[in-house]
């Protein structure tokens, strides 16, 4: 994973606990594994299930990963209000960093007002990108 990347966990019996069914209403979740509809891909579930965990970054990150910094907006409304927002939600990125700091994963979390993350965004980049030569 690289830093600043978006991504979003699309598995629907993953995302619906922690979202609500609306996320469900965004077409990524079912196009991702070639369905044209979310009442297909559910009827289907068994058979992508494992493409799902395949290509969720939940499901692969590591201490080898490089250090990652997600930001999101300050909207941790549950359920989530729409599917664009259920998509992008905040409660991804705190699954993710979770899931970070148990295995021990540089990651850094922003959301306003809620911010789990000693870093801006600024001081962040500068770090990784000039180290010991931003004096």
């Amino acid at each position: 994973m690289m830093p600043l990347a978006r991504f979003s966990f699309s598995e629907p019996k993953v995302v619906v606990p922690w979202l609500g069914s609306n996320v469900l209403k965004h077409r990524m979740i079912n196009m991702a594994v070639g369905e044209t509809t979310i009442d297909n891909t559910l009827k289907n579930y068994d058979v992508y299930q494992d493409l799902y965990k395949k290509f969720s970054p939940y499901n692969h990150v590591d201490a080898n990963d490089p250090p990652l910094l997600m930001t999101y907006n300050g909207d941790v409304q549950i359920p989530s209000r729409d599917a664009g927002d259920g998509i992008h939600h905040p409660m991804l990125g705190m699954k993710l960093k979770d899931k970070s700091d148990s295995v021990g994963h540089e990651c850094h979390l922003l959301i306003p007002n809620v911010s789990t993350s000693d870093k801006s965004l600024e001081e962040f980049l500068v770090t990784k990108l000039l180290g010991d030569r931003q004096k």
